[in-house]
C-alpha cells in the first residue's frame, strides 16, 4: 500500500510538472525567431514591435525551445543599478562676497573620505549662476575640480510651477576640505542654507535615442507654443527629450502631456521642465533636456510657455528610451523564439529570480530576434455572446410598449362594461 501510495504522488508531481512547462501556443498572437552565436546565457533587447504588440507591463513575454516548452527568464532595464553613499559634511565660513560670489568651505573630517558629487539647498529663487569646486587638505592650497558647473533655479508662483538643480559632479576627491564658489553675476547672492556630499558610483544607462516627427502651432492669444511628437506607436516607454534650437539667452517653462489619440481633448499630465541657454560674459551654459515620469503614449505634447517673448525656432526633437531586454539561460544546441502578444497573460514566475544575480547577467551574450511573424496556431478567443436585449436594441423597448397597450386595451374593456 506505502509503495502504491509513493508511485502515486510521484506520478502526480511529474503531471503537475508537465502541466507546468507546456506552453499554450494558441493564446499568443506574435513571435520572433531569437538566433545567436552561442554561450549559455543569452540577453535579446526588446524591439518596438514588442512594445506595441505586447501588454503595457510586458507580463505576456514568453520564450520558449523548440519543443514549444517555456524557458524561464528575467526582464531587465538597461538602467542597472547604482550606489551611492553620503559622506557627512561640516560647513565653515558660509559667507558671500558682494558682487562675486556665495561660497563655502565643507569640512569632511579626515582625508581620505572619497566624494564626487554634492548638492546645495538653497532658498534662492530665479538664478542662473557659475560653480567653482576646489579641494584642499590646508585651506591654503585650492586644487581646481570642476570650473564649468552651474545651477539654476526656475520658479513662478503664480502658474505653481518650480524647476531646480543645484546639483554639480566632480573627478573623486580624497581632500579634507571642498570649497564651492558660486558666482553672483551682478545678482543677489545664492543663499546656501546646507550642502549634502556623496560618493556616487554612476549608473550607466543603454537606451534608444528616437527623432520623432512633430507638429508647432503657435498659440499667440495664450503666448504658448504647442508641439506634438508622434513615436509612431503606442507601447514605447518614454522619460525624456531634448529640445534642438539654435537660439541663445532664452529660458522657458514648459508643461509635458501625454495621449494616444492627437486629437484627445484631454491629455495626461506628465510634469514640467525647464529650458534655458546663455552665452554672456558672465554666465554661460544650459539645459535643454525635459525628464519625465516614463510614459508608453504614442503622443507627447510641450506647451512652451512664451510669455512676451518671440517664440523659440525649434529644429527638431529627441526622445529617449531605456533599453528593455530579457536574459535567459540557453542549451547551445536548442532554439528558441520570443511569444507575446497575450493581453490575458499574466507576468510569469520562475524560480530564476531568486539565483539570477549569481549568474554573472553582465557577461550574457547579445542575441538578435527577427521580424515579427504571426503566430499560425493562434486562436483568437471568441467574445463572449451578447444577451438578447443587448443584440437586439429595441428588444425590451418593444416589449414595454406591447405590454402597455395590452394593458390599456384591458382597463378600455373593464370601463366600458
Amino acid at each position: 500500500m506505502k509503495k502504491l501510495f509513493i508511485i502515486f504522488v510521484a506520478i502526480f508531481l511529474f503531471s503537475a510538472t508537465s502541466c507546468l512547462a507546456n506552453f499554450d501556443i494558441s493564446k499568443w498572437k506574435y513571435y520572433k525567431d531569437i538566433s545567436s552565436t552561442g554561450g549559455n546565457l543569452l540577453r535579446v533587447t526588446l524591439d518596438d514591435n514588442v512594445f506595441s504588440s505586447s501588454t503595457k507591463d510586458l507580463s505576456d513575454l514568453r520564450i520558449i525551445d523548440g519543443e514549444n516548452r517555456e524557458v524561464p527568464f528575467k526582464l531587465v532595464s538597461g538602467k542597472e543599478s547604482f550606489k551611492s553613499d553620503r559622506v557627512p559634511v561640516k560647513m565653515i565660513n558660509n559667507s558671500y562676497i558682494p558682487g562675486e560670489n556665495s561660497q563655502v568651505i565643507l569640512d569632511l573630517g579626515t582625508s581620505g573620505s572619497l566624494v564626487n558629487n554634492l548638492t546645495v539647498s538653497t532658498v534662492s529663487e530665479n538664478f542662473q549662476r557659475n560653480v567653482k569646486v576646489y579641494g584642499s587638505n590646508d585651506m591654503s592650497a585650492w586644487n581646481v575640480l570642476r570650473d564649468n558647473g552651474y545651477f539654476y533655479d526656475f520658479t513662478d508662483k503664480k502658474a505653481n510651477f518650480k524647476s531646480q538643480n543645484t546639483q554639480i559632479s566632480f573627478p573623486d576627491s580624497a581632500y579634507h576640505y571642498i570649497k564651492i564658489e558660486i558666482a553672483d553675476d551682478g545678482g543677489k547672492p545664492v543663499k546656501i542654507i546646507s550642502v549634502e556630499t556623496n560618493n556616487t558610483i554612476e549608473e550607466k544607462t543603454r537606451g534608444h535615442e528616437r527623432h520623432p516627427q512633430f507638429k508647432s502651432i503657435e498659440k499667440t492669444d495664450k503666448k504658448i507654443t504647442e508641439m506634438v511628437a508622434d513615436l509612431g506607436v503606442s507601447g514605447i516607454p518614454t522619460d525624456r527629450m531634448n529640445i534642438e534650437s539654435k537660439n541663445v539667452n532664452f529660458n522657458r517653462a514648459i508643461l509635458i502631456y501625454a495621449s494616444n489619440d492627437e486629437n484627445a481633448k484631454d491629455w495626461d499630465y506628465l510634469g514640467q521642465g525647464y529650458v534655458f541657454r546663455y552665452n554672456t560674459p558672465k554666465f554661460t551654459g544650459e539645459n535643454v533636456t525635459l525628464s519625465f515620469p516614463e510614459t508608453t503614449k504614442r503622443y507627447l505634447k510641450l506647451e512652451i510657455n512664451n510669455k512676451d517673448d518671440v517664440p523659440l525656432s525649434i529644429s527638431g526633437l529627441s526622445s529617449f528610451s531605456v533599453y528593455r531586454e530579457v536574459i535567459f539561460q540557453t542549451n547551445v544546441s536548442e532554439k528558441y523564439r520570443l511569444f507575446y502578444g497575450n493581453a490575458k497573460a499574466d507576468y510569469p514566475q520562475y524560480d530564476l529570480e531568486k539565483y539570477f544575480e549569481y549568474l554573472e547577467p553582465d557577461k550574457a551574450m547579445e542575441a538578435k530576434i527577427t521580424n515579427q511573424r504571426d503566430n499560425p496556431s493562434y486562436i483568437a478567443e471568441k467574445e463572449p455572446e451578447k444577451p438578447l436585449t443587448e443584440r437586439i436594441p429595441y428588444l425590451l423597448s418593444g416589449i414595454l410598449t406591447l405590454t402597455s397597450l395590452f394593458l390599456i386595451f384591458l382597463v378600455f374593456k373593464f370601463l366600458k362594461k
